[in-house]
């Protein structure tokens, strides 16, 4: 078993991107790819077959869609793509999900719920007060973490923060299986 993990995630931003049908999402890929390249920890789909094939954002596109890929979860994809933030946390288990939280809490929403066609819950939408109660579990723990840093917590209190002050953003968090 790994470790469990959190990111910072723009959720709006991938709401958009989930709304979005085939053209404006290729005109959107269009205006945005230069930013899904620079993304240092980002394997999109995109701009793998662009480096392949050599082509515009529209032939990846038409490339993808003429193979296995739907439509739907390619655009799943470009939004996990844009959402997730390069960042990474990795959590000690007195701030992860099995010790902080007895199932998912209230206002949390799976990766089932949010993205379709999923099969397997990868990751669950985080508010501000959610963090908060890891963030808690984590201080009454401190000599005890083996993963985390104190500078770890204090970026994850940067995150909730964030996520309390601006409705864009949530924490994603991340099971390790």
């Amino acid at each position: 078993m790994g470790t469990d993990s959190v990111k910072l995630f723009n959720k709006a931003l991938a709401d958009q991107i989930l709304a979005l049908e085939q053209a404006p999402l290729v005109h959107f890929l269009e205006e945005n790819i230069n930013t899904l390249k620079q993304k240092a920890f980002t394997i999109s789909l995109i701009v793998f077959e662009m480096k392949e094939s050599g082509g515009s954002v529209s032939d990846a596109v038409e490339s993808l869609l003429s193979g296995e890929q739907t439509f739907t979860n390619l655009r799943a994809d470009i939004a996990q793509d844009f959402g997730f933030e390069d960042e990474e946390i990795y959590l000690d288990y007195w701030g992860c999900y099995s010790h902080v939280f007895s199932g998912h809490p209230e206002g949390s929403i799976s990766s089932l719920d949010y993205l379709p066609n999923q099969v397997e819950e990868i990751f669950l939408l985080l508010r501000a007060e959610h963090v908060d109660q890891m963030v808690k579990s984590l201080h009454e723990h401190a000599d005890d973490l083996k993963v985390m840093k104190a500078s770890d917590i204090e970026r994850l209190e940067e995150w909730r923060d964030l996520c309390a002050a601006d409705p864009r953003y949530i924490v994603a968090y991340h099971f390790d299986f």
